[in-house]
């Protein structure tokens, strides 16, 4: 077993307390304490909890929930630690997010675009994602990448009080030195 971290991505948009459960587990309840905030006001790390991955050579799945107890709050992506290697390999994640990068740290997977809507194609970080029970809509021309009964990877997902996020974490394996 090997200890991994994952960094919530987010931004809290007005005083929020929450409770984030991981595999059933509560790893952050209280108030909201957001990170560095990126140059466009949105990408901040919101939490910060670790877990014992048993197998860190394949992806793994985790149980996610994200409850906001008050206030406003955007939940956003979420970073697994590696062994500390970075990689330039688009099908390991995004290396054009460079301002993430800077918040979250090296070391970090970054999350990846699904091509096709396929989970598999790219590993996309979150998998089921629902808000309330319901899977999520979209107004206007916001496209999601990605099937929305499957994967939405990389955005924000608006929640006030009272309001429940589940999803499917998809913890990527570690890498490797080439």
């Amino acid at each position: 077993m090997v200890m991994r971290t994952v960094k919530m991505l987010g931004a809290e948009i007005s005083d929020a307390t929450w409770t984030v459960v991981w595999d059933g587990v509560t790893v952050a309840s209280g108030a909201v304490v957001a990170g560095a905030m990126g140059s466009n006001g949105l990408h901040q790390v919101v939490g910060t909890w670790t877990f014992e991955d048993n197998d860190v050579t394949e992806l793994s799945e985790h149980s996610l929930s994200v409850t906001v107890n008050s206030g406003v709050l955007n939940v956003g992506t979420l970073w697994f630690s590696t062994d500390g290697i970075t990689s330039d390999d688009d099908a390991l994640g995004r290396p054009d997010i460079t301002d993430a990068t800077a918040i979250v740290g090296p070391g970090y997977w970054q999350p990846a675009i699904v091509a096709g809507g396929d989970p598999d194609t790219a590993i996309a970080e979150r998998s089921n994602i629902l808000l309330n029970g319901d899977v999520p809509t979209w107004a206007g021309d916001i496209i999601p990448t990605g099937s929305p009964d499957l994967t939405w990877n990389g955005w924000f997902f608006n929640m006030a009080a009272g309001d429940e996020f589940t999803c499917t974490g998809r913890c990527p394996a570690q890498w490797v030195a080439a």
